[in-house]
């Protein structure tokens, strides 16, 4: 049986009159933590979650079920700040808590137990997706295929990527697709797929993950590493 969730706010009352959640967002008692971390202000404490929302897809079909939160507590004037938001993918998950101050060590590492990449060409997809300037213009969420599909900004050519994860018994793969239009991006995900995702105009990847082969070489970020530029300087503790 699992330890309740909380996010040690008895007590305090939220700051500049916003309330706890907007009515998007889930009850403690739905979630799941798979990786937070928490740091000592000289006010009190700062905390970053990644959190599995148990009840998504309930009453809407494809809801995404992560959920990053951001939490500020300042025990002595009686106030706490926080901000969240909802994610299909946990890399995106990941890069929106390292967007916001979290130690990127520390937002990658998911808890034991939890399925892995099954492949090179995963692991390099998630560093880009945490990397990317993707602006999501459709998401879903399912028990065996979850995508998300936007525009990468700082593409030049077929900037209309579709990251593709698709899940099995204890791993998952996730893929990179361009596309030149949405209605192209559209018709593959929602037709027959018979044809390969149409990859990116990037052969680094195809290099450096067929160099990796069936076992992750040191050119390739082994699970739970991210870019330096991520990486940023480990600090607080990690739970």
């Amino acid at each position: 049986m699992r330890t309740a969730f909380s996010f040690r706010l008895e007590g305090l009352v939220p700051d500049e009159g916003a309330t706890l959640f907007s009515v998007d967002a889930p009850l403690e008692t739905d979630l799941e933590p798979l990786t937070e971390h928490h740091d000592a202000t000289a006010t009190g404490t700062t905390s970053w979650y990644l959190l599995h929302d148990t009840s998504a897809g309930w009453a809407v079909a494809g809801q995404p079920p992560l959920l990053s939160a951001r939490v500020e507590r300042a025990p002595e004037a009686g106030l706490f700040r926080m901000e969240h938001q909802r994610h299909t993918l946990a890399p995106l998950a990941q890069a929106w808590l390292i967007e916001r101050g979290c130690p990127g060590a520390a937002a990658v590492r998911l808890a034991d137990g939890l399925p892995r990449p099954g492949d090179p060409f995963t692991v390099i997809a998630e560093n880009r997706l945490r990397q990317s300037r993707l602006r999501i213009l459709e998401q879903w969420h399912g028990q065996d295929e979850s995508w998300v599909m936007g525009i990468d900004k700082a593409a030049r050519t077929r900037p209309l990527r579709v990251f593709l994860e698709t899940a099995r018994a204890d791993t998952y793969s996730l893929k990179e697709g361009a596309f030149a239009s949405t209605t192209a991006a559209r018709t593959w995900l929602r037709g027959d797929r018979r044809t390969p995702l149409p990859p990116p105009p990037s052969p680094n990847l195809r290099v450096r993950a067929a160099r990796s082969r069936s076992s992750y070489s040191p050119s390739v970020p082994a699970y739970g590493e991210v870019p330096p530029q991520l990486g940023g300087r480990e600090r607080g503790r990690s739970l």
